[in-house]
């Protein structure tokens, strides 16, 4: 009974999702990111703000001063990659991100449905390989 129990805390705790809902937010080393809200109707602005809670720099890249960003569908029970921010190379540019600092963005999202927002990152003197934060989970009706 006890290993059932400890079983179902931690299931809880961990996040494991039976009934196959979307996922919340994710941090990455003090890094987050969310919208300013979870519902929006269709065609309304979505601001999404990127927080950097850590002593360190970090880098973005972006395209004519948007950050870029993958945009995930909620779609039978996983999430799609949807879309993203397309830009040409020659315009791709690096952002720097201060320690405790945040920078915001917004969209217009047109389409019904659930999404998140999926971000490349980089640490400043790191690795090329980039981290991902991924924003909370919100919905255009």
């Amino acid at each position: 009974m006890k290993r059932l129990i400890v079983t179902l805390l931690v299931s809880v705790l961990l996040g494991c999702d039976h009934n196959k809902t979307p996922v919340e937010n994710s941090a990455v080393y003090g890094v987050a990111v969310f919208t300013d809200k979870t519902d929006y109707i269709r065609n309304e602005k979505t601001i999404i703000t990127i927080y950097n809670n850590t002593n360190e720099s970090l880098v973005f890249q972006g395209c004519l001063s948007n950050v870029y960003y993958y945009r995930d569908k909620w779609v039978e029970g996983q999430w799609v990659q949807w879309t993203s921010l397309v830009c040409p190379d020659s315009l791709v540019e690096d952002m720097i991100l201060d320690p405790y600092t945040n920078k915001s963005d917004s969209l217009v999202v047109h389409k019904p449905g659930t999404y998140r927002f999926r971000y490349p990152l980089f640490w400043i003197g790191g690795s090329n390989d980039p981290d991902t934060i991924t924003s909370n989970s919100f919905t255009i009706h």
